[in-house]
């Protein structure tokens, strides 16, 4: 996690279970943007395309 004068960057991991009971984790990173000290703006990235194979 980093920030810099009004954003804020989280990387991470998040694992999926699927209907089958298969188990999936992948990277994603968050952006917020902060103004007056509250979120204003918020960006998830994430590939999904593994979850839907």
């Amino acid at each position: 996690m980093f920030e810099s004068d009004d954003s804020l960057v989280h990387r991470g991991d998040v694992t999926y279970t699927r209907l089958d009971n298969s188990v999936l984790t992948v990277n994603f990173c968050d952006v917020f943007k902060i103004r007056r000290s509250l979120i204003s703006e918020y960006y998830i990235y994430i590939d999904w395309s593994e979850l839907f194979k």
